[in-house]
């Protein structure tokens, strides 16, 4: 037969970067990672060996175009008949080398010529046959013939496949699914979350002490690949037989995208390529490559170019995304034909993750250290998944402040939507010895999701279900692997069911996102320069523009915040840099330390240790630590959105991080004054519940304001309580706890104003960053106990609605002008 081609003949003839493989284990591995071309250096490979491997190349999510053997190797008939039915399914595998053949029949060339002639895209299938049993037949002339056709074939192929992909790439108003979502890792610190993420993408296990705590968040992009159900034995539940395996599968891990390159245009352009074939394959097999080029695309019709067409060398650069350079907005072609052709790869035509039934992700690794949640209300958005980590075994032992945290993190979530739908994942699931423990903590989150329910007017149809095991739960243990592939599976599915990944997204949106981000040396970028670019591509509506960078910023790619007119004029198109940026200040000092040797050295030792006992930064403590990278646009960020204010107590540049207060100490005193006599209201949050970073809000704007009033004493605080002052009279005292926050006022004549200013801030912030969603009711302190609003106001009861005592005030005014 056909001689055997070195790995480097087909690099040259096909262009393919291979990777070699030791052994079995290591060839599945890397098929499993998607590996384009794998070389095995093993001569041993074995009847399992090969099914193995044909079990890999012969999943529908292969990514693989060559595979060879060792030329000495042991493979039979056996083998081999397990490899000619891979090759029945594969799609994509254009050279398979099987090498040397002992034993073989002609059964087994014939096994391989129907298999060719079935996959159109092998061309090369070279093997070499010993035994007494073969002979040259029409069999092995046969396939020779297919092999040859195929070949041949495959030239028009790609001449067709060019059209099409370059018909659509060009074709601005053209419309496809993007299949993408945002995946958001939430749950408290160490349970795993990091390690759950590297397990799902098909990463090496980390033992805890290798694995460090996530600082803030962490992104990564990812693309997935066509949704391949799981091997389960769904007679067996978890830790239900011996083996206690949660499900075998060869659906392959998630790929990560460690480049930051993704072009997502040449992505959505390629899947619905990719549509476009499948629909012409469905006609007719193979007569449909021989059909005039010209005509057979007129779903992508390409519209005339808005200008003058050239080759221009300067056209593959970035849109100019600078603010002090003069903007063109001149409509451009959408696309050139030269910078089309380039983004043809064909190799892509054939990657399943291209497919209908693929998806990819942003995954959002949330930090659970709790200095971090008030960062969170940032970036929770409707458009995704979350993925709700908790310890099993803590679940198991009851533990009351992981069961507190778990309904914490429920009631955040529900916050900002109502419709994503949440996985509660269990792991060190192996370390749970019996079914009936795993069924123990089942029951316990029922009765979590009943009592969260109860509180919210939510049936927990968010919560997504186990169906193998019946739970409302996911065990899975990370250093084992067990249950991992069978919870991706679900991700996916349940992801695909989602409206919005299904939206159909024009070329022209991808094209300005692509263009967004190719400025590489830019965190963010002013409106009008986005609007410059937009309008290059044929935007010109507002509402359109909006509507665009609102999907954008719900999956996760970019950020823009619309809470104030500030952050609306702001585009983040790196928000791995953002939340980096606000986690050197807002940091938990057991997780992300100082360097105390370094801050020493620079003299700001006495900086860094206000910062971490009363949560005050200096400005030569930020300018340092930011060195000078947009030091005054993330300073206005972080007031806009209420995560600090100015300290204007004293003649020195400091700014209150209230995320960084620390318990009440010696420092925290109440004026002397401050008696149980002074008039008292609480603002009860029980009927929702009260989210981390909402107080540390409320205490911006309080120090904020009092920071504007002549003669204001400096505010005493820590992390659930504070006195603040109001000129040289008016005194505020707050106290939080789990659900309340509890409010005294002196003297008494200022009660009514501070009612008001309170109320108006607690709608603000609400308004804000929980989309009005938090309720909560105001009671006042009578002589029996505390009365409703709604009965105080109606008795007048004072000193809180005796508005003949205030002058009048203007609430917005003060409230707007506590954010500068």
């Amino acid at each position: 037969m056909m001689n055997i081609i070195h790995p480097n003949m087909i690099r040259r003839l096909y262009g393919f970067n291979w990777l070699y493989a030791r052994n079995v284990d290591e060839a599945v591995r890397l098929l499993r990672d998607g590996a384009d071309a794998v070389f095995m250096r093993e001569y041993y490979v074995g009847k399992e060996g090969a099914v193995r491997i044909a079990e890999c190349l012969g999943s529908a999510d292969s990514a693989c175009r060559y595979f060879s053997f060792a030329y000495r190797n042991d493979l039979d008939d056996a083998a081999c008949s397990h490899l000619a039915e891979a090759l029945r399914s594969n799609k994509g595998l254009v050279v398979l080398n099987i090498g040397h053949i002992n034993k073989c029949t002609n059964a087994t060339i014939k096994a391989f010529a129907d298999a060719a002639e079935n996959h159109d895209s092998i061309e090369n299938l070279p093997l070499t046959v010993t035994g007494s049993r073969v002979s040259v037949t029409s069999v092995q002339n046969k396939l020779v013939r297919i092999l040859v056709r195929n070949r041949t074939a495959r030239e028009g192929r790609l001449k067709v496949r060019k059209d099409i992909f370059g018909r659509v790439v060009r074709n601005g108003d053209i419309k496809g699914t993007w299949n993408r979502s945002k995946l958001m890792v939430i749950g408290q610190a160490r349970t795993g979350k990091t390690s759950t993420i590297r397990s799902l993408l098909g990463k090496e296990f980390r033992s805890g002490e290798f694995s460090p705590s996530t600082v803030g968040a962490s992104l990564i992009q990812t693309n997935s690949f066509a949704l391949t159900k799981p091997e389960l034995d769904l007679s067996t539940s978890v830790n239900g037989d011996s083996s206690r395996k949660l499900g075998k599968s060869y659906s392959k891990s998630w790929v990560a995208d460690e480049t930051g390159d993704i072009d997502y245009t040449t992505e959505l352009a390629t899947r619905l390529t990719v549509s476009e074939i499948e629909e012409l394959e469905k006609e007719d097999r193979f007569s449909w490559r021989k059909k005039n080029v010209a005509h057979l695309s007129r779903k992508y019709v390409e519209p005339p170019p808005p200008v003058e067409e050239a080759d221009d060398e300067n056209d593959s650069h970035p849109a100019n995304l600078s603010d002090d350079e003069d903007n063109t907005t001149q409509e451009r072609p959408f696309m050139r034909k030269r910078e089309a052709k380039a983004r043809f790869d064909e190799k892509l035509l054939t990657m399943p993750r291209y497919g209908k039934n693929s998806v990819s992700f942003t995954i959002w690794d949330m930090g659970g250290q709790t200095v971090f949640y008030s960062l969170h209300h940032l970036f929770l958005t409707k458009y995704g998944i979350y993925l709700l980590c908790f310890d099993l075994r803590r679940i198991y032992k009851e533990s009351k402040e992981d069961i507190l945290f778990l309904k914490f993190w429920l009631k955040s979530v529900i916050l900002h939507t109502e419709t994503a739908p949440i996985f509660l994942v269990g792991t060190f699931a192996d370390e749970i010895s019996s079914k009936r423990g795993l069924q123990k903590v089942d029951g316990l989150l029922k009765q979590v999701l009943i009592e969260n329910n109860n509180n919210n007017n939510n049936n927990g149809s968010t919560v997504a279900r186990n169906p193998k095991d019946r739970f409302v739960y996911f065990p899975i243990d990370n250093s084992s692997g067990n249950g991992i592939d069978y919870l991706r599976y679900q991700i996916e599915n349940v992801t695909l069911e989602q409206e919005y990944v299904s939206r159909e997204v024009s070329l022209r949106w991808i094209r300005c996102l692509d263009r967004m981000l190719a400025k590489k040396n830019k965190a963010w970028v002013k409106m009008k320069n986005v609007k410059s670019v937009v309008k290059q591509y044929g935007i010109t509506s507002a509402e359109e523009l909006d509507e665009m960078l609102r999907f954008y910023h719900e999956l996760g790619v970019l950020l823009h915040l619309t809470n104030t007119a500030v952050l609306t004029d702001i585009v983040v198109i790196r928000p791995q840099w953002l939340i980096n940026a606000l986690c050197m200040i807002v940091r938990d000092e057991h997780v992300h330390k100082f360097d105390m040797d370094e801050m020493e050295n620079v003299g700001l030792l006495d900086d860094v240790k206000s910062l971490l006992a009363d949560g005050l930064a200096s400005r030569d403590l930020i300018e340092y630590i930011w060195r000078d990278d947009e030091v005054d646009f993330l300073l206005d960020l972080m007031r806009t959105t209420m995560l600090m204010s100015d300290w204007q107590f004293n003649d020195e540049r400091q700014y209150l991080i209230p995320s960084m207060l620390t318990a009440p100490g010696k420092r925290v005193t109440p004026s002397e004054s401050y008696t149980s006599q002074n008039p008292s209201c609480m603002f009860d949050f029980s009927e929702t519940f009260l989210p981390f970073g909402f107080f540390e809000r409320l205490i911006c704007l309080f120090v904020a304001h009092s920071g504007r009033q002549r003669n204001s004493r400096e505010a005493v605080l820590s992390n659930s309580s504070g006195t603040v002052y109001f000129g040289e009279e008016t005194v505020l005292h707050l106290e939080k706890t789990e659900e309340k926050i509890y409010v005294q006022v002196e003297p008494a004549v200022r009660a009514s104003w501070c009612l008001k200013i309170m109320r108006s801030m607690l709608h603000k912030i609400n308004e804000d960053f929980l989309q009005s969603k938090l309720r909560w009711q105001v009671k006042f302190k009578g002589v029996r106990g505390y009365i409703s609003y709604e009965l105080a106001m109606n008795l007048k009861l004072k000193p809180w609605f005796d508005f003949q005592s205030e002058d009048p005030v203007d609430i917005r005014t003060i409230v707007n002008s506590s954010l500068w």
